[in-house]
């Protein structure tokens, strides 16, 4: 016979006396670290800020920005992303041609570029670990000045 106080298994896992069975477990380790990440690499840059993007003459644009808020190490370079804006193919593949400046240079001028074409254009500044974030992205018509 049981005791008033031996508790006895039933068959949802519960134990008399409002008591439960734990079985069947399995040693772990915790171990306390912390991840700073978010839409890409660990540890890259955040995005540079205010892109801007003007026209520089009729097949040319220049192109501004401000250092990333978070550049997570030194920046070495900054990457200028442009492409041809075609609505029908929005959603498909770009062909994305860049160009590279240094890390004290935040405007460049893209040269050659067709007139009365509309350009999409982004920027990324990289560091020791690699390319960081993409900026939002900016459209502009390259076309002949008014005025």
């Amino acid at each position: 016979m049981e005791s008033a106080n031996t508790p006895t298994e039933l068959s949802a896992g519960v134990l008399e006396d409002d008591r439960l069975k734990i079985t069947d477990l399995y040693p772990i380790i915790l171990v306390p670290m912390s991840l700073n990440a978010h839409k890409g690499t660990l540890n890259s840059s955040s995005p540079p800020k205010k892109l801007k993007v003007n026209l520089h003459n009729e097949t040319s644009v220049l192109v501004t920005w401000e250092p990333p808020e978070k550049p997570n190490g030194i920046i070495k370079n900054y990457k200028v992303y442009y492409d041809l804006w075609n609505n029908s193919t929005f959603h498909k593949s770009f062909n994305w041609k860049f160009v590279s400046t240094s890390a004290s240079t935040h405007s460049t001028v893209l040269h050659h570029l067709l007139a009365n074409s509309t350009y999409i254009i982004k920027i990324l500044a990289s560091n020791s670990l690699g390319d960081g974030l993409l900026s939002d992205s900016v459209k502009i018509f390259v076309g002949s000045k008014t005025g």
